[in-house]
């Protein structure tokens, strides 16, 4: 379940306040990864629990036309509770079984473990405009921590499900992951319809785990020791062509931070920052598009393509270099038909080249169609067909896959507020969809319904 709550106060015209509070609570049974899957093998005695908790200040000062300042701090309050059911004992093959002499037969290895992750994200940039120039200077402390609270592994097995204690990491904390990106920002306005967007980015994250190194389960928990010093240039342009036709191009190198939700400026030139899913990643991209509107609909084309790097040291391995590059393009056409009717219709291929043998090297094609209808009296509905083609450059069988989603919702006088009924997988298919660092958002493979109420007070 989910809860979320917004004030925002101005207690004058040049200040602004923001107050927001947040929890979120799941549960989720079987394995965690693949999570979009059909096919993958099922154990429904895994579970992964968590909880969310956040808090969010924020400040806005106005000190004339075109001169802001804003402040934003947070806290975030991470709890995970996991258990993971693993392979059974093989001698020669699962070390923690041959620790024993002889190794147990048909045993199976159990990992738990529970944990605790603050976060206190502290955030600040002043937005300033001196004739054709916008300028945003800015900075982002991050701080965040991670508490072990327990990590142990058991061997489980016949005849009485005896249980024998393997390796137990005893609880202790990690090293504190800290991050510090600054920024400066110039759009500039040469002339009408032009506009030039030049940034510089200093990036600062370190992620060090010395002091979780024993135990399966702490293993798993380990993510790889990540200590990045880097200059990321961002480089666009965007030129109105005509009245109805733009020009976009962008090239830029950009670092994924822990937490995404940051004041520093999302886009270049109007070409959004985002194809990268792992914290740590250096990403360079270079992107060209084309948007046309008119009085009745919009139209872009987008063709794009990147490199990504992550550097990493594992204890025990030495320093891995993961690379990645791919190249794509997509369509998007939006048309009012009249009468509260809209038709919005998208297309993207993708393809990527990892390692030969990674599932991440596909050619990969995403297509949706969605008509909407919104009646005066606040009466609304939705339908979207969804299609997915990916062809695996391994031995992996070419997935396609459909989906249908139903919305019918209603919009309360005044829009004080609008209730929604969600229908995604209308048709109950079940597919696999994948998941990596570029595509994280997935589809459940099962048709499911949820009741959505939003209140304006």
């Amino acid at each position: 379940g989910d809860i979320v709550g917004y004030l925002k106060w101005d207690p004058s015209a040049d200040h602004g306040l923001m107050l927001a509070a947040s929890g979120s609570d799941s549960e989720l049974g079987d394995r965690l990864l693949p999570r979009y899957e059909h096919s993958a093998p099922s154990e429904p005695r895994d579970r992964t629990d968590g909880r969310t908790r956040r808090l969010e200040v924020g400040y806005h000062r106005r000190f004339g036309p075109g001169n802001d300042l804003l402040m934003h701090a947070s806290r975030l309050d991470l709890e995970l509770d996991q258990r993971s059911v693993l392979e059974l004992c093989t001698p020669g093959v699962t070390a923690v079984c041959d620790q024993f002499n002889p190794p147990p037969q048909d045993w199976e290895q159990w990992a738990d473990l529970a944990l605790e992750q603050p976060y206190t994200p502290l955030q600040g940039a002043w937005l300033r405009r001196h004739d054709a120039h916008g300028l945003v200077l800015g900075a982002a402390w991050y701080d965040g921590e991670q508490e072990l609270l327990a990590a142990f592994d058991n061997l489980v097995g016949p005849p009485y499900n005896q249980v024998l204690p393997v390796v137990v990491t005893p609880p202790g904390r990690e090293r504190d992951r800290r991050s510090l990106s600054l920024w400066l920002h110039d759009l500039w306005r040469p002339r009408p319809g032009l506009l030039v967007h030049a940034g510089l980015h200093y990036e600062s994250m370190d992620n060090r785990d010395v002091d979780l190194q024993r135990g399966l389960a702490a293993t798993q928990l380990r993510d790889a020791e990540v200590d990045v010093d880097a200059l990321a240039p961002r480089l666009g342009l965007a030129w109105q062509v005509t009245a109805q036709d733009t020009l976009r191009v962008a090239a830029f190198r950009a670092l994924l931070p822990y937490l995404s939700d940051r004041l520093d400026p999302a886009d270049v030139a109007g070409i959004p920052v985002h194809r990268n899913g792992s914290a740590g990643a250096l990403t360079d991209e270079l992107q060209l598009a084309w948007e046309r509107s008119w009085s009745r609909g919009f139209a872009a084309v987008v063709a794009w393509a990147f490199e990504r790097e992550r550097e990493k040291e594992i204890e025990g391995v030495g320093t891995e270099k993961d690379e990645i590059d791919g190249h794509g393009a997509q369509l998007t056409g939006e048309l009012l038909l009249g009468h509260g009717v809209g038709l919005a219709l998208h297309y993207a291929y993708r393809d990527y080249n990892d390692d030969p043998e990674s599932d991440l090297s596909r050619a990969d094609q995403l297509a949706t169609a969605r008509l909407t209808w919104v009646d005066p009296r606040g009466f609304g509905a939705r339908l979207e067909q969804v299609w997915r083609h990916i062809d695996f450059d391994t031995a992996r069988a070419t997935e396609e896959l459909w989906s249908t989603d139903v919305e019918l919702s209603y919009e309360f006088p005044g829009k004080r507020g609008r209730v929604a009924l969600e229908v995604e997988n209308l048709f109950d298919e079940q597919f696999d969809w994948f998941t990596d660092p570029f595509d994280t958002d997935g589809r459940i493979p099962a048709r499911q319904a949820r009741l959505v109420l939003t209140l304006n007070l």
